[in-house]
């Protein structure tokens, strides 16, 4: 079925073995300087982020932190996981049916597509079905492209992203200079969905080592997490691949262009002046 739960400054996510927002593995520090919007921001009617299962919940508290002030929703289409193993089509139908449910019960101030599949396969999509302001992610290939010292860069990501156009379209613009080599991590993706505090560290480590078990002889020194479940594994993957290989995915990102979004929307609901936010 289709789960979803509100979450505010102080509110706690479903609970039971799996992961909420609160307990997630990874690093909230600051990645882009000081919170720039820890200032009160009322009248804003809830940020909603969108995934097939728990993968967004990194995305969703690295923006909490920056947006502490309002109230999120995160929409887990559970019932719909993995979305990497659908069809396009399915993917649109998807997330546009949770979308629709979401903007018919609440005032929504911006949709974080918190999945790179759903991003790559139905932003475009999105935008052109519904008015509000949309925040995509997809692999991080420029700042990898930036990154590599030897223009040598590894993308994991699910089938779906690994051979979408949009994938193309990115690697052509960004990294036309390096050497890109793609692998499909798809069988990560249910480990992560699965997994629990109590799973050892050798255990993480094992599915770590045999998604990126065909880029290890290619030289790469940086990877790509190009699915937000593997971002609850990013300390595993540097482990792994060791002190050589950068390790990036696009949370940092995501969330500056969330309080990008979500200060734009302030200004033009003040009448002040300010660029309107086209998704």
């Amino acid at each position: 079925m289709l789960q979803s739960f509100g979450m505010g400054r102080n509110a706690e996510g479903p609970k039971g073995g799996r992961r909420t927002v609160n307990d997630a593995r990874h690093n909230v520090a600051a990645p882009f300087g000081r919170p720039a919007a820890r200032s009160e921001m009322h009248g804003h009617g809830p940020l909603a982020f969108l995934d097939s299962g728990i993968g967004g919940l990194p995305y969703l508290s690295l923006t909490r932190y920056y947006l502490p002030n309002l109230h999120y929703i995160y929409v887990a289409d559970s019932a719909r996981f993995p979305y990497g193993n659908r069809s396009a089509a399915e993917i649109r139908r998807a997330v546009c049916d949770v979308v629709g449910r979401l903007v018919a019960r609440h005032a929504i101030t911006a949709v974080v597509v918190a999945c790179n599949t759903a991003s790559v396969v139905a932003l475009q999509t999105l935008r052109n079905e519904f008015s509000i302001p949309f925040v995509g992610v997809v692999p991080a290939i420029k700042p990898a492209a930036r990154t590599s010292r030897k223009g040598r860069v590894g993308v994991l990501a699910t089938s779906r992203t690994v051979g979408a156009a949009y994938l193309e379209s990115l690697i052509e613009t960004h990294a036309r200079d390096c050497i890109v080599v793609r692998a499909s991590g798809s069988e990560l993706v249910q480990f992560v969905e699965e997994l629990t505090p109590d799973v050892p560290k050798a255990e993480r480590l094992r599915a770590v080592e045999g998604a990126v078990r065909p880029l290890l002889g290619e030289s790469v020194d940086t990877l790509v997490l190009g699915c937000t479940h593997f971002t609850h594994l990013a300390d595993e993957f540097r482990e792994v691949l060791g002190p050589d290989v950068a390790v990036i995915d696009s949370r940092a990102g995501v969330a500056r262009q969330v309080v990008r979004v979500v200060e734009e929307r302030s200004l033009v609901a003040r009448g002040e002046e300010g660029r309107p936010v086209q998704g």
